[in-house]
């Protein structure tokens, strides 16, 4: 509320981003190996800002957009063919002179054909 008006709002934040990297793995022993990973994702961000007072509504959209490098390690087991895979992964986002970094931990299982 300002000054007796009240006021509401909302807001949507969408991101939307491809990955493609390297990846260099290091065989340890008994199906155990270790990676390291370097790339680049390219990104979109679109945020949606609605605003309601007086009766009145006002909507504003802000994009940005970028190329950004990214790294990783992780480790991976594999016992007759199933892949038991742990990794963690950072992302180095710099955008209008800020700069971001967002941290992913992954755990995944798959099948090896």
């Amino acid at each position: 509320m300002v000054e007796g008006i009240p006021v509401t709002g909302s807001a949507k934040l969408s991101v939307d981003g491809f990955t493609a990297a390297l990846v260099g793995k290091l065989p340890i022993q008994s199906g155990f190996s270790v990676f390291g990973k370097l790339g680049m994702i390219a990104w979109d961000a679109d945020l949606d800002e609605n605003v309601q007072a007086l009766g009145l509504s006002q909507t504003d959209t802000f994009g940005e957009d970028g190329t950004d490098p990214y790294y990783g390690i992780g480790a991976e087991y594999e016992v007759e063919r199933i892949l038991m895979r742990a990794e963690f992964e950072r992302y180095d986002i710099s955008d209008s002179g800020e700069d971001f970094e967002i941290d992913l931990i992954s755990a995944s299982i798959g099948y090896r054909f």
